[in-house]
């Protein structure tokens, strides 16, 4: 089939299509919640500057005994 018989056949194909029936299905609702945050008061606290007076703690008792 030439190339000008085809699009013809094809055209005439696509005009008979219900548009109607090929509709995009509608927009969903998000699905994903966001995550709660947790209420805490106390203020942050660095876990290296917990190691580092941890270590001071244990060296100043260490001096201490000796």
């Amino acid at each position: 089939m030439p190339g000008e018989e085809l699009a013809g056949s094809l055209r005439e194909w696509a005009g008979k299509i219900n548009l109607e029936r090929i509709k995009k299905a509608p927009p969903r609702k998000p699905t994903k919640e966001k995550t709660r945050r947790i209420k805490d008061k106390s203020p942050h606290v660095s876990t290296a500057r917990l190691i580092d007076e941890a270590k001071k703690a244990r060296q100043a008792k260490a001096n201490k005994n000796q």
